[in-house]
C-alpha cells in the first residue's frame, strides 16, 4: 500500500483514505504510478529547458523567440497540471470529492492549454502576457 499522506490528513480523513486503499487498491496504485511518471517527466523537462532555469522567467519568456517560447510554456503548464493532479489526489483520498473534481478539471484544462500553446505560437505569447488561451 502506498502512503495515504498520514502526516497531512486528519484522523477521519486517514480512515477514509485507508478505506479507499483497501477497496480500490489497484486503482489507487495506478493513480499514484501515473502521478510518479508525470512527476519524473516534468522534472526532466524542467531541467532540460534552459529558458526555465533563469531568473526573471516572465521577462525571458516575453522576449524569447516563438521556437523556444512554446516548449517553455508547455512545460510550465504541464507542471501546473501535475500540481493540480497531486492536490486533487490528496483531496480525493481525504473525502473532499467536489474540490478534488475541481482540481482535476483544472489539471485537464492546463494540459489542454499546454497542447494549444505548443502548436500555436500566438497562443503561447497570449499566455505569457496573461491572456486566456483559446482553442
Amino acid at each position: 500500500m502506498t502512503s495515504t499522506n498520514n502526516g497531512v490528513l486528519s484522523g477521519s480523513e486517514q480512515g477514509m483514505a485507508a478505506k479507499l486503499w483497501q477497496t480500490f487498491a489497484t486503482e489507487m496504485q495506478q493513480i499514484d504510478d501515473g502521478l510518479n511518471v508525470l512527476r519524473r517527466c516534468v522534472l526532466k523537462l524542467t531541467h532540460s529547458n534552459v529558458l526555465l532555469n533563469r531568473p526573471n522567467l516572465t521577462t525571458q519568456l516575453a522576449a524569447a523567440d516563438a521556437g523556444s517560447r512554446g516548449p517553455a510554456v508547455w512545460t510550465i503548464l504541464v507542471n501546473e497540471a501535475l500540481e493540480r493532479f497531486t492536490a486533487g489526489r490528496l483531496l480525493f483520498i481525504s473525502g473532499h470529492y467536489s474540490r478534488a473534481l475541481s482540481c482535476l478539471r483544472d489539471a485537464v484544462e492546463s494540459l489542454q492549454w499546454a497542447e494549444v500553446c505548443m502548436v500555436k505560437d500566438d497562443e503561447a505569447e497570449r499566455w505569457v502576457h496573461g491572456k486566456k488561451v483559446k482553442d
